[in-house]
């Protein structure tokens, strides 16, 4: 019984974790223990064998909000968990997937490093509802030291904590970093807002002995560079007005198209 409770009591704490930072806030190991917490220490997962099996379209439960859910007779914690199933399931595969044993081997060709580099990323970002920053730090070797979510926000905006970034940049000793968020609309095209950061953030790093490498936007179906539209060393004003005025993403699908 006390085994029990102190399970139950587990579960608990790594959906406050959740809750607090995100999916991307948990371990692979924390991310397989919640699923298998939440198999053993609530009635929600028998609620959602009897739906799947109800249905036609198995995956469509998945996309129910956590208000349906909980008025299916699933738990809060319960409702919470399978919303954003996606995101969670896709934590737990992150440590066994080809591209991120491909960053982790090809030290020493850049051009395949960084796509995987890019894959992993993105990968990270799946199932993703809401814009979030991630931070993957590396060390003098190009070993990765460090990739987690370090910024939540909204459907359509995200902060990026500059001063938080670099702080964990330099409580890693990190050598280099690049960052990612994602647009939920679809659009792999950096704003302004998105260019003037990253050329703070670069200052920023650069400051505390950090490289930034690269800003990548990350879509459902796209991962694009920043230093494909904006070299964000480039601290001139003038710069970063006329490259924003071109920023345009009917032209960027017409020139990908062809």
């Amino acid at each position: 019984m006390q085994n029990s409770t102190k399970k139950a009591t587990r579960y608990a704490e790594l959906i406050e974790k959740c809750k607090s930072g995100g999916f991307g806030a948990l371990t692979e190991n924390e991310a397989a223990e919640l699923f298998l917490c939440f198999a053993e220490y609530t009635n929600d997962a028998s609620v959602l064998y009897e739906k799947l099996q109800d249905g036609d379209d198995p995956c469509s439960y998945f996309e129910l909000t956590k208000d349906t859910l909980t008025k299916n007779k699933v738990s809060e914690k319960g409702a919470y968990l399978i919303a954003d199933f996606p995101e969670i399931a896709n934590r737990c595969l992150d440590s066994t997937s080809p591209d991120r044993r491909t960053l982790i081997r090809s030290r020493q060709d850049t051009a395949v490093r960084y796509e995987a580099l890019k894959k992993v990323m993105q990968n990270r970002f799946l199932g993703a509802k809401e814009e979030k920053v991630m931070l993957l730090l590396l060390d003098e070797y190009g070993g990765v030291i460090y990739t987690d979510f370090v910024v939540q926000g909204s459907n359509d905006a995200v902060s990026i904590n500059i001063t938080k970034i670099c702080s964990i940049a330099a409580l890693k000793m990190a050598d280099s970093a690049v960052i990612a968020h994602n647009h939920p609309s679809g659009s792999p095209v950096p704003s302004r807002a998105d260019c003037e950061v990253t050329m703070k953030l670069a200052q920023a790093l650069k400051a505390v002995g950090v490289v930034l490498l690269d800003h990548l936007i990350v879509t459902r179906r796209e991962c694009e560079s920043i230093r494909k539209f904006y070299d964000f060393y480039n601290t001139d004003l003038n710069y970063l007005r006329l490259v924003s005025s071109r920023l345009d993403y009917k032209e960027y699908s017409r020139k990908n198209r062809t």
